[in-house]
């Protein structure tokens, strides 16, 4: 799956300067070597991620580099633009029906104001 070119992000020198602390992703589900079954036609996925500041963004991604998904699917990208200082838990449910059966990687990237950036990796497998 490639990543989609989701939000341009617009900020001054200002902001960017003072920022210099990225976010911190705490909790990804599912957990790492987590199994699905095959039979299920999506499955939920959750990030928690904090920031000094707040948080802008987050986007999942399945399979982000060298993926055996048949076609590039903007469904299974999923992006907020956090507006709650204090929001900290994300969700999203894409689609896995056209995974094949193995092991696959599920991406999170967490993005602040300043665009400081927080990625975390896991992988589960579809049997």
């Amino acid at each position: 799956m490639e990543l989609y070119h989701i939000q341009t992000f617009k900020l001054n020198k200002m902001a960017r300067s003072k920022d210099k602390q990225a976010p911190v992703i705490t909790s990804v589900y599912p957990a790492d070597g987590a199994t699905i079954s095959s039979g299920n036609t999506s499955m939920v996925v959750k990030a928690t991620a904090t920031d000094d500041q707040s948080i802008f963004q987050v986007i999942f991604q399945i399979d982000p580099v060298g993926a055996t998904y048949p076609a590039p699917d903007k469904r299974n990208v999923a992006f907020w633009q956090a507006v709650d200082f204090y929001k900290t838990s994300y969700e999203f449910t894409p689609s896995i029906q056209g995974l094949a059966s193995g092991e696959h990687i599920l991406r999170v990237t967490a993005y602040d104001r300043a665009r400081n950036a927080a990625v975390r990796e896991v992988r589960f497998f579809i049997n």
